[in-house]
């Protein structure tokens, strides 16, 4: 979707459903102002929080929120550390509470180590008041300084392999981490990695919730800044684990892209490192290996980091310079740019890879660019230009015999004559793609011709045949986890649905296949969008 065009559907989307926006723990006013300039609806009320003071100013009305008082505070501390109420203890804990500018991060941080450690007080208070802690923190403010000794009180307080295994997770960086890659970048033992997580867990250091692990923004950003070689050495780790788990998922099925969509802000993060530290070979083969997995990170939503892994990958094969994996790069990556909206983009993206594979001699590597530049062609309303690019894709295809590809152009070829208004050139050409995806066990590709054969069903009067050949595209979508497939034939469901006269399953059909394209962030939201707006004008 073209950068504007974005902003519109946000724009609309806010304007429709959100009676109230919250940003949450702003660091910039540029984020705020850019919102307010670009895509708050008039009369949408926001929330804005931050521990930025100089923020304030862009508040109508400014509220400074309290520090817990000590009451609150001290309660929080006991019921961490699992510490009765006694008189003896109050000053303890409120000299506990002072020294961490009564922080709610920073008591729970403390008090689990006391609980976890089974030390006293009078030991908890001589280490936090350390001038050695306090006054090794250079500019941090007050506020900063309390969390901050509280996480490096807890972080030296760690046994070796819990201290180890949060500077893995710092180095992940996403809001959530599997365990499977966890344990590849911290490179431990199941039953290492289960008692170094339960030690970070217990300390109110990090957070488990089922596979997956996470650690608050704040522990994160210390743990990043730890005194060198820690965060170096986890980073190294991580772009190898990375790798490694990247390449045992390659197999392009659905629960293999289904782990790679899990992991992608950190696999697109650990191939951007790689590239800021011009570790080309790395950051390509990490690259290479993900896009390489059909539509692994763009049929779940992550379109904005398939193009960010896509432009990482191009960065290293310019540098190395690798003219092969370069080509093969600029196709992935303008597919998922083309997916987007953004077709000029894309055809510049295309025309280079076809160059260069022209140049090398890779014939199946040019059939593929020639069809997607006629795919580019057919959307932009061309269909003689469409139909030669095709032709000539075909011709090579037949020629190495790339069934695959021969299958793929003659179902677009299929979409062109059905659009013509030639039904039996359109049915004769799918069903000759359907045949050849089923030979191959394409599964992908048998659903979307049955999904154009119901679309040519339904345009010849076939109700019944239409929903049968639907209903068999988006049982096959969905076990495939093919969201933006799904969308699109919940929309020609709808679409039979509101032919028959049923406008309240048409307008339920509508409104799924909607929310999952505004999810994925796709332009085909609008279609849905103008098929609910006929279906209320019309009944």
């Amino acid at each position: 979707m073209p950068g504007a065009a974005k902003l519109v559907a946000v724009r609309a989307l806010l304007e429709e459903h959100a009676p109230l926006l919250i940003l949450d723990n702003l660091a910039h006013s540029g984020t705020a102002l850019a919102f307010a300039d670009h895509l708050r609806p008039p009369g949408l009320p926001v929330i804005i929080t931050t521990q930025h003071a100089d923020l304030a100013d862009l508040a109508d009305e400014p509220i400074d929120l309290d520090l817990l008082d000590l009451a609150d505070a001290a309660r929080l501390f006991r019921a961490r550390a699992r510490l009765p109420e006694r008189p003896a203890d109050a000053a303890a804990i409120a000299e506990i509470a002072r020294l961490l500018d009564r922080h709610p991060l920073a008591l729970a941080v403390v008090a689990a180590q006391l609980a976890a450690t089974r030390g006293t007080l009078a030991a908890l208070v001589a280490r936090l008041g350390d001038p050695a802690y306090r006054l090794g923190l250079g500019s941090a403010t007050d506020r900063e300084r309390g969390i901050r000794v509280a996480l490096q009180v807890a972080h030296d307080a760690l046994p070796d392999d819990a201290r180890h295994l949060l500077a893995r997770l710092a180095a992940c960086l996403a809001s959530s981490v599997g365990l499977p890659l966890l344990a590849r970048a911290a490179a431990l033992d199941p039953a290492a990695l289960d008692a170094a997580l339960g030690t970070l867990v217990a300390r109110s250091l990090a957070d488990r919730f089922g596979d997956r692990v996470g650690l608050h923004q704040l522990v994160g950003d210390f743990a990043r800044h730890l005194p060198a070689p820690l965060p170096a050495e986890a980073d190294a780790a991580l772009l190898a684990a990375a790798r490694a788990y990247a390449r045992a998922h390659a197999a392009d099925t659905p629960e293999d892209q289904a782990r790679l969509a899990a992991e992608a802000d950190t696999l697109v993060l650990a191939a951007e490192r790689a590239v800021a530290r011009e570790e080309w070979d790395a950051a390509l083969d990490l690259a290479r290996t993900v896009l390489s997995v059909s539509d692994a990170l763009q049929t779940r939503g992550h379109w904005a980091l398939a193009v960010r892994l896509g432009r990482a990958g191009l960065a290293a094969a310019r540098a190395l310079p690798h003219d092969a994996a370069l080509a093969a790069l600029l196709h992935n990556t303008a597919i998922v740019i083309q997916q987007q909206g953004e077709s000029a983009e894309a055809r510049r993206l295309y025309e280079e890879a076809r160059a260069i594979l022209q140049r090398l001699g890779d014939q199946r590597g040019v059939a593929a660019s020639l069809h997607q530049l006629g795919n580019l062609a057919q959307d932009a309303g061309e269909p003689a230009g469409a139909r030669r690019l095709y032709d000539e894709s075909l011709a090579i295809e037949r020629r190495l015999g790339d069934q695959r590809g021969v299958a793929a152009t003659l179902h677009q070829l299929g979409i062109l004559a059905q659009d013509a208004g030639d039904a039996a050139e359109a049915r004769r050409l799918y069903e000759e793609a359907r045949a050849i995806f089923q030979r191959l066990g394409d599964q992908r590709g048998v659903a979307i011709t049955l999904h154009q054969l119901g679309i040519r069903a339904q345009d010849a009067g076939e109700p019944a045949g239409a929903r049968r050949l639907y209903d068999e595209s988006l049982a096959i979508k969905r076990r495939l986890g093919d969201q933006r497939g799904v969308a699109a034939t919940l929309h020609q469901l709808g679409r039979l649905a509101e032919d028959a006269g049923d406008a309240a399953e048409a307008r339920r059909l509508y409104e799924e296949a909607r929310a999952i394209l505004q999810r994925l962030g796709s332009p085909s939201a609008a279609i849905a969008q103008r098929s609910l707006d006929r279906l209320s004008r019309d009944t």
